[in-house]
């Protein structure tokens, strides 16, 4: 797995704790661009799976 692969985890992770805190902690609405969040975050872990 590249370098940047591994970066884009790492920040599309840090984007789902802030989703999750928000969520749990805040009982806040998440947006549609926290849902984008997830989707990418769902694409990137099938991507470093696979290879």
């Amino acid at each position: 797995m590249s370098g940047s692969t591994l970066f884009n985890l790492s920040l599309l992770t840090s984007d789902m704790w802030a989703v999750a805190i928000r969520l749990l902690f805040y009982q806040q609405q998440v947006k549609i661009s926290d849902r984008s969040f997830a989707r990418d975050h769902n694409t990137l872990h099938i991507y470093a799976h696979k290879i």
